[in-house]
């Protein structure tokens, strides 16, 4: 094999890496946009059930207590 088919043989491998890395990042950010809106439904639910109660209300509806 010739150099030159290495080297293209290594810009190939390097341009695969390239859009796996992006796909990766793009994967990454999504599951982190979804942490934040799923933390932030939890403080949201834990703030409101501490000042009213609707969540023992009705957990308790649900499951009889």
């Amino acid at each position: 094999m010739s150099n030159k088919n290495t080297s293209q043989s290594f810009k190939a491998a390097g341009s695969e890496h390239v859009a796996e890395y992006g796909v990766i990042k793009h994967d990454l950010v999504k599951v982190v946009i979804l942490n934040a809106v799923y933390l932030a439904a939890i403080v949201a639910l834990y703030l409101s059930n501490k000042q009213s109660g609707f969540l023992e209300k009705w957990f308790a509806k649900v499951f009889n207590f």
